[in-house]
């Protein structure tokens, strides 16, 4: 039997997005009914706008991923200008950006991590 070979998969651990500067308190003081014990216990993770804000993260950072590494976009229905508005929205009322431009800056930062991570695997498969 032959080995499958595996595509190289993001990994988002070494990677800061802007969404870590979010604090519990804050999704709190946004947020406080679905912090309360009897709705936490029945929640989804993607109803905390933080957590969404960050999938949202993922998601860009995983299409710079594989576009470096010449893999299919892992999420072709996800525009990137749409997304980056949503973070926009979501940076704002979370006090991350002030506004598009800066979040426009942001998103790349961590594009450009994501890119660097795939560049990496590119190089150590050759």
């Amino acid at each position: 039997m032959g080995e499958e070979a595996k595509s190289p998969r993001f990994d988002p651990t070494g990677i800061s997005f802007p969404s870590d500067a979010i604090t519990l308190g804050q999704m709190r003081a946004r947020e406080p009914n679905l912090f309360r014990p009897h709705v936490l216990d029945h929640l989804h993770a993607d109803e905390i706008d933080a957590i969404a804000t960050h999938r949202r993260e993922l998601r860009l950072a995983e299409k710079a991923f594989a576009e470096v590494l010449g893999l299919p976009d892992p999420l072709p229905r996800d525009d990137r200008r749409s997304v980056v508005e949503m973070l926009n929205r979501a940076y704002k009322l979370s006090g991350v950006s002030s506004g598009i431009q800066q979040t426009w800056q942001l998103v790349r930062d961590f594009e450009s991590a994501a890119a660097e991570q795939a560049r990496g695997m590119a190089g150590r498969s050759r």
